[in-house]
């Protein structure tokens, strides 16, 4: 099976950018053990020029999807614990996942070069770009299968 790092495609150099995030947000407390700990909905001021694009993803400096692109995650992933955004930076060095450790999910967040990734599975990319979702960018992923 093929996955994808999925980022906001660079072309829209009009997406909204979210200012002052790191006053509101503490990154060390968005992996799933800590979840509880994170508002349901945090409130970040977003700053745009006159010819922003709405996108479905937002991937800097945190990952956010639009209800679109949620209402097909929660397709895919039906227990997924929703928040209002989430942290998302992508690294410059090549990744490789190991799919035995991936368990049948259809996407799910890695840590790599000590930022958080965003991964989903072909099916699920695929699904999104039938609905023509805008603003995704996606970077296949190198995987191997170590079990």
């Amino acid at each position: 099976m093929k996955y994808f790092i999925t980022n906001l495609d660079k072309q829209f150099i009009h997406a909204p950018s979210v200012i002052n995030w790191f006053k509101k947000i503490n990154v060390d407390l968005f992996h799933k053990e800590c979840e509880q700990e994170i508002p349901n909905d945090i409130v970040l001021k977003m700053e745009s020029d006159p010819e922003c694009e709405q996108t479905d993803i937002i991937s800097h400096p945190v990952f956010a999807v639009s209800e679109l692109v949620k209402g097909v995650l929660t397709l895919y992933e039906p227990n997924t614990q929703w928040k209002e955004m989430m942290l998302y930076n992508l690294g410059k060095k090549q990744m490789v996942i190991n799919e035995a450790l991936i368990r049948d999910k259809s996407i799910f967040q890695v840590q790599y070069a000590g930022k958080n990734h965003i991964i989903m599975r072909l099916d699920l990319v695929e699904s999104l770009l039938r609905r023509d979702v805008v603003g995704i960018q996606l970077t296949e992923v190198e995987v191997v299968n170590h079990a």
